[in-house]
């Protein structure tokens, strides 16, 4: 079964911020007579929309059930003669032809989820034509320490044992050095940003990322978390964040 639900992909198109830096970033970068990969196509928006555009022809690759619904729409709209549709993980399918434009939207809360990374390292390997075009091109990794006591007092009072004599410690310490997807504004934040790591998808990217986050503290307070968000460069001068204070994106950030 899909990652997803149905509702969770409307919720994606809904998102207005991500779906018009994509469409920006798409048709800036298609040229007469392109080909398109969509990695992770989903129910087809991006791959329906290339089609619309004027690519020759749209591959879109989807491991879950949800490519039918992206099949329909095609069909719906009279495009399914220029998009082939591929069930299966980006990295099991060979395409008779490499791509001049790759599109992708594989993150999750942050860039480094699931098999977002190898799935981007193998489609430029293998599916890239030369000078071709990848959508995103780099993501930049931030963080910066936030209060937000209500969330805070929710995931560690359940385990404060002390009132029948029991110590569930190794419990809160387990779900303090957890995460979870927020949403949180500018004000939640006790420091300024300051990057993490960078990763840009059109070079090797290492099976690991690790960055090292410092602040100068500017005024007494208090911090209960950190939070990490993403800014993703999808062109030159197309952008995309997922910053505390920034249009929110359906992904939210990391608590």
């Amino acid at each position: 079964m899909s990652e997803y639900s149905l509702e969770a992909y409307g919720a994606m198109i809904a998102d207005r911020t991500r779906v018009d830096a994509y469409s920006a970033a798409l048709r800036r970068a298609l040229a007469p007579d392109a080909v398109v990969l969509d990695i992770g196509t989903g129910s087809g928006y991006f791959a329906l929309l290339a089609a619309r555009l004027g690519a020759r022809h749209v591959y879109a690759i989807e491991p879950s059930e949800i490519i039918q619904v992206a099949r329909d729409c095609a069909a719906a709209s009279g495009l399914a003669d220029r998009i082939s549709f591929h069930q299966g993980l980006s990295t099991d399918i060979a395409l008779p032809e490499r791509a001049d434009v790759i599109l992708s939207d594989l993150r999750g809360v942050l860039p480094l989820h699931g098999r977002h990374l190898a799935a981007i390292a193998d489609a430029r390997a293998r599916y890239l034509a030369p000078g071709g075009t990848l959508i995103a091109a780099r993501d930049t990794v931030h963080g910066a320490i936030t209060t937000i006591p209500e969330v805070h007092r929710a995931l560690m009072a359940p385990w404060d044992g002390s009132a029948v004599g029991l110590d569930l410690g190794p419990a809160r310490q387990a779900i303090a050095n957890s995460w979870r997807r927020v949403s949180l504004a500018a004000e939640d934040l006790r420091t300024a940003p300051a990057p993490l790591f960078e990763l840009d998808y059109r070079r090797a990217l290492a099976d690991r990322h690790a960055g090292e986050l410092r602040w100068t503290i500017d005024a007494p307070g208090e911090g209960d978390g950190l939070a990490i968000w993403f800014a993703s460069d999808l062109a030159d001068g197309i952008r995309m964040t997922s910053a505390p204070g920034a249009p929110p994106l359906v992904c939210g950030q990391a608590y």
